[in-house]
């Protein structure tokens, strides 16, 4: 380390600092100040921080040279296992879009106010505001990966806050809808048919309030008939393609009624499974691919049945939802869920109480008298709203 007096090509006197990072072979740092007192001081508090890397070989770390895709990239990669195959998926999609949309910048361009900016942009692209939060929540998130791992000195973004939480929509059949969309996938996919998996499928979903991917990774070993249940040790991780724990990482049991076990009953026969082998799966005996079977399968038997379309995972929606509204406790309906908070579960009795108002408020039956009584109360408010607005005016 030193300062050295050099003349600039244009004729300019300037002191000149070198010094390498931690010794031989490491970054070599080069500054050029106006004053040698400025040189002096900054060569003086370089060297107390090369003291410091003795005690803290973290403390060089710096926002110089990081950029966020190669954050994201070590955060997803890093993450992969712990991460839900859904989540996963949606993150690493996440992550090429802000890409394509933003370019890779430096980390430390991560400030609020740019995170602020990102809020109002994606908004007004015309995505919820729940969806904005995920993925703002995803950007902090790999800030402060990288943070722990000691890759950034600090998370730039601290101070942002998202938009306020509001409740995000869960969509569910009625009972009604879900008996009419079952009727008709019974009569597509006749009993004994080689594609009859598909109505178990759908019958498991809404009967138990299964994950998807809960049923991919279930066999034959998992129904008792004795029991009247369905044991979900394991789900199809779609990521890695293999069998894992599911997503609360407890087993747990569910119950299966008569009509769905004498179903499964019929279809492992036909079948001829053995114990071992997984009740759904391809010619080839590997693990059915959700994604596909969403579009090929699930998107077109909806268009067929003609009804309102939800997504597949609301099935498990109004699985639970029957649940909550036949008046089965919600620590029952929970531990079934498999929700590692009851404060979950609650959201579904709030949605149900919710879904309940708003058709008291649609619909009034009463008698024509009352009805005819209500229409001219109705009509009078009426008239003296545009009276008062009238008397605003003057």
């Amino acid at each position: 380390m030193s300062v050295k007096k050099v003349t600039t090509s244009s004729g300019e006197v300037r002191w000149e600092v070198r010094a390498r990072e931690s010794g031989r072979g490491s970054r070599r740092v080069k500054r050029r100040f106006e004053k040698k007192i400025d040189a002096e001081k900054f060569l003086l508090d370089f060297g107390k921080r090369k003291e410091t890397l003795v005690i803290d070989p973290f403390a060089a770390v710096t926002f110089e040279n990081k950029y966020f895709l190669e954050e994201a990239q070590y955060w997803l990669t890093s993450n992969k296992e712990r991460f839900s195959p859904g989540h996963y998926n949606k993150a690493k999609a996440f992550i090429s879009e802000f890409h394509i949309n933003y370019g890779n910048l430096q980390i430390k361009k991560f400030t609020p106010q740019f995170l602020t900016k990102f809020q109002m942009d994606t908004v007004g692209r015309g995505s919820s505001v729940a969806t904005c939060n995920r993925k703002t929540e995803i950007l902090v998130a790999i800030l402060n990966y990288s943070v722990k791992q000691r890759r950034i000195p600090s998370n730039p973004s601290v101070g942002f806050k998202k938009f306020s939480k509001q409740s995000v929509e869960m969509k569910f059949w009625s009972e009604d809808e879900a008996r009419q969309f079952l009727l008709h996938i019974n009569l597509k996919y006749q009993r004994h048919s080689k594609d009859r998996w598909i109505y178990l499928v759908y019958l498991i979903a809404l009967n138990t309030g299964m994950r998807a991917g809960e049923i991919w990774g279930l066999k034959r070993s998992d129904i008792n008939q004795t029991r009247g249940t369905i044991s979900v040790w394991r789900q199809f991780n779609r990521v890695s393609l293999k069998l894992t724990h599911t997503k609360g990482k407890n087993a747990r049991v569910v119950p299966a009624n008569d009509y769905l076990l004498q179903e499964l009953r019929v279809w492992c026969m036909d079948r001829a499974l053995g114990m071992d082998d997984l009740l759904f799966s391809t010619e080839t005996g590997k693990a059915i691919c959700h994604e596909n079977f969403v579009a090929r399968r699930f998107n077109q038997d909806l268009m067929t049945w003609g009804g309102r379309r939800i997504r597949f995972h609301d099935l498990r929606h109004t699985a639970i939802t029957f649940m909550v509204s036949k008046k089965i406790d919600l620590k029952t309906v929970k531990d079934v869920a498999g929700h590692a908070s009851i404060t979950t579960t609650m959201e579904y009795s709030h949605m149900l109480s919710e879904a309940v108002s708003k058709v008291a408020a649609e619909i009034s039956l009463v008698p024509a008298e009352q009805s005819n009584r209500l229409r001219l109360l109705k009509e009078e408010e009426e008239n003296s709203n545009d009276i008062f607005r009238e008397i605003r005016k003057v």
